[in-house]
């Protein structure tokens, strides 16, 4: 559980305004206004319901409108080391597709 916590705190740390250039400012005020509209899931809730399927080794996330459905990008590093990325919706947690990051 305690890798868990880590990879949460990282990912905070990663959308702080210090480290955020402009195009992710943008979206993560698109996504606190989403959020404040309750029109997607809070981050945190959303790592736990795809834990079972990217594990502990989550290493960025973004925030992204595809077709202007709000997606979370989550990239994480599968058991053989190789770094893959999962979309999933951000309105309901569900897997949208999932492949190796190029």
């Amino acid at each position: 559980m305690r890798p868990f916590l880590l990879v949460l705190f990282a990912i905070a740390i990663l959308v702080s305004p210090g480290s955020a250039d402009e195009g992710k400012h943008e979206a993560r005020d698109d996504l606190s206004e989403a959020r404040k509209r309750g029109e997607v899931l809070p981050l945190a809730r959303i790592l736990i319901m795809v834990r079972p399927a990217v594990g502990d080794r989550v290493v960025d996330v973004e925030f992204e409108r595809e077709d202007g459905r709000p997606v979370y990008e989550i990239y994480y590093l599968d058991k053989a080391g190789r770094r893959r990325e999962v979309y999933v919706d951000a309105r309901t947690g569900s897997v949208i597709r999932e492949h190796e990051d190029d």
